[in-house]
């Protein structure tokens, strides 16, 4: 006979599962907006706590950040970070990641990819973070954005078009709803938004299955209401 199989040190102990999870991030979308939709998506109650820079900043110094970075996820007395890790727990808790762990590494390679797509841009706003000059000014930062534009994301935007066209459904990964969907949207979302210079705001329009999950997710009645209280965040 097979030995029992030791339970994980890592499944969720009863104070977690009555825990409320508290995201802290800036008031913005950024790398907040993904996980804060996936819960909202899956009704998942949570705590959205947004720190201000100056708070960051003191939090950063007094080394309470773990990697020293925001998003972190607070559950349980413990602190998380890493906003894809994070991401895949909102998913998990909203019924929006795959158990299945082929279908759950085929979420996790679109999104992957769509980090990858973006690497280039996040690049141009803190050059010196990756061992890069800064830019002398906002002329060369913006030739950089142009050149990203037309020569570096549409090849990537391409592939990851030709491979999300395979899927007939309407959706990222199988026949429903996933994490891979709304970072699609939030991806796409930054893209078009006008706020990066150099990038044009009808980039993505060349490409239809991507274009149509967008319009998927931003007509998902949760997704829309959220929206709703990210504009109001911002008054």
């Amino acid at each position: 006979f097979l030995s029992p199989r030791p339970l994980s040190p890592f499944l969720e102990t009863k104070a977690v599962k009555m825990s409320k999870p508290e995201l802290v991030y800036f008031n913005i979308g950024g790398r907040g907006l993904p996980i804060r939709l996936t819960f909202a998506c899956g009704e998942v109650d949570f705590t959205d706590t947004r720190l201000s820079f100056e708070e960051f900043r003191k939090q950063k110094q007094e080394g309470s950040l773990p990697f020293g970075q925001v998003p972190l996820l607070k559950l349980g007395g413990k602190t998380y970070a890493q906003s894809y890790a994070i991401m895949k727990y909102a998913g998990t808790k909203a019924g929006l990641y795959p158990n299945d762990p082929l279908e759950a590494m085929e979420v996790d390679q679109v999104v992957l990819t769509l980090e990858d797509l973006v690497t280039p841009i996040n690049i141009t706003f803190y050059p010196q973070r990756y061992g890069f000059p800064e830019f002398k000014d906002e002329k060369e930062k913006l030739a950089v954005r142009k050149t990203q534009n037309s020569e570096i994301l549409p090849p990537k935007l391409a592939q990851i078009e030709a491979h999300l066209s395979k899927n007939k459904s309407g959706f990222a990964v199988g026949s429903k709803l996933t994490i891979a969907d709304i970072m699609i949207y939030t991806t796409l979302a930054t893209l078009k938004s006008g706020r990066l210079d150099g990038i044009s705001t009808s980039i993505t329009s060349k490409y239809p299955t991507l274009e149509a999950i967008y319009a998927k997710v931003h007509a998902i009645p949760a997704v829309e209401k959220w929206l709703k209280v990210e504009a109001a965040s911002k008054k």
